[in-house]
């Protein structure tokens, strides 16, 4: 829609966005982190219009801890003044550490799921890990979804043919009985 957005790679250990964005990954959150370069070093065009991009950058033993401390919050707060969106990838919830301290920094938080691999467990056990720590939910992404299968686990299309066929009663629906239901 034409915002100028940043993408920061904050998935210090296991990072691809310069592999996504075919970007350098020579400079990037961790020399930032580490006091190795400038932010003004660490920011990268890409191939599209109003998107730049600041990868993970080598792998640097002790540079996830600098995500917690008040620097980190202060270059967000830096970038703000000229992106009008800035989006944080970070490593998962579940296990580690720097997802929650870094949603003290951001507006909202979106889960990402992988469709019939990520485990509904996992999925609760990280959103109430985020509520715990005050994290705004901005919604879900669910993703690796296979469209072109007839039948998916996740059936988007709740209006379809195949949905009412499923019921066992379908005159049930079009013809609710006169009693009142009773909704608590």
């Amino acid at each position: 829609i034409g915002e100028k957005t940043l993408l920061i790679d904050a998935d210090l250990r296991r990072g691809r966005v310069h592999e996504l964005t075919k970007t350098s990954n020579s400079a990037g959150m961790t020399t930032l982190l580490t006091g190795k370069h400038s932010p003004n070093q660490v920011v990268q065009c890409s191939s599209l219009d109003n998107l730049h991009v600041i990868p993970r950058g080598p792998v640097i033993p002790g540079s996830t801890e600098v995500l917690s401390q008040k620097f980190f919050e202060e270059l967000i707060a830096q970038w703000a003044l000229h992106y009008d969106r800035i989006i944080i990838d970070t490593p998962p919830v579940l296990g580690l550490s720097e997802t929650t301290s870094i949603q003290r920094v951001a507006d909202g938080i979106v889960v990402i799921v992988r469709a019939e691999k990520t485990p509904q467990k996992d999925v609760e056990d990280a959103v109430e890990m985020l509520r715990k720590t005050g994290a705004h939910f901005f919604g879900f992404v669910l993703n690796g979804i296979d469209l072109n299968k007839k039948k998916n686990y996740y059936q988007f299309n709740y209006y379809s043919a195949d949905y009412y066929a499923s019921l066992d009663d379908v005159d049930e629906l079009l013809d609710p009985p006169d009693k009142p239901v009773d909704l608590t």
